[in-house]
């Protein structure tokens, strides 16, 4: 009979340690999230993707101005800059512009988006070590170190190059401008469509 005592006694001792161990781990658990949940809201999310779409857009400006500067010294050298082939090449370069638009929104979102997956990584990491260990405190130190890890300024990096080169073609759109699009063309010069020969080869295979 005193063995069975004991067992019991035993018995019940565990059950009373298992669940204070549950109740330390649930309430360290609710605290991790918590903690993770108030230094990364919604608004720091917001805050995070505006300042990437700002330097991302600050540095996609800086290269459209440049390679509009280009565009235009190039138009100016080649007689182009008051002609349908210049307003062409204008067409491009604010469409290209769109498009970067579109690319670097993505691009900030992408930052965004990995930042929440690696928030997301280190909460799961310290209520992991939580459960292993059963130790708040120790969980309330992890749980402020990650969130200091994660909580630094990503790194923006350079923005591709958007802008193709403007200015290709140039001396060929100057010669359809200068023709009139076949008012007054060579028979060397090749047609709009890309048909003819090149003034290299206008006389070959002729008679």
């Amino acid at each position: 009979m005193g063995g069975g005592k004991a067992a019991r006694n035993e018995a019940r001792r565990a059950r009373q340690e298992e669940e204070a161990r549950q109740k330390r781990v649930s309430e360290g658990t609710s605290l991790i999230r918590a903690q993770f949940a108030k230094n990364f809201d919604d608004p720091y999310y917001a805050k995070m993707l505006q300042q990437g779409k700002d330097y991302y857009g600050q540095n996609l400006e800086h290269d459209y101005k440049n390679s509009l500067k280009q565009l235009e010294a190039a138009l100016w050298r080649s007689g182009l800059q008051s002609s349908g082939a210049g307003d062409v090449k204008r067409g491009e370069a604010s469409k290209q512009l769109a498009d970067a638009k579109l690319n670097i929104a993505s691009m900030a979102q992408n930052q965004v988006n990995q930042r929440k997956q690696d928030v997301a990584n280190a909460e799961g990491q310290t209520i992991s070590q939580l459960q292993a260990s059963a130790d708040p405190a120790s969980a309330a130190a992890q749980t402020s170190e990650m969130i200091r890890l994660n909580n630094t300024d990503p790194s923006w990096g350079a923005i591709p190059q958007f802008f193709t080169d403007l200015t290709a073609n140039m001396a060929t759109m100057a010669d359809r401008d200068r023709y009139g699009g076949g008012v007054n063309r060579p028979s060397w010069f090749p047609s709009l469509g890309g048909g003819g020969g090149s003034r290299y080869t206008r006389n070959v295979g002729t008679g």
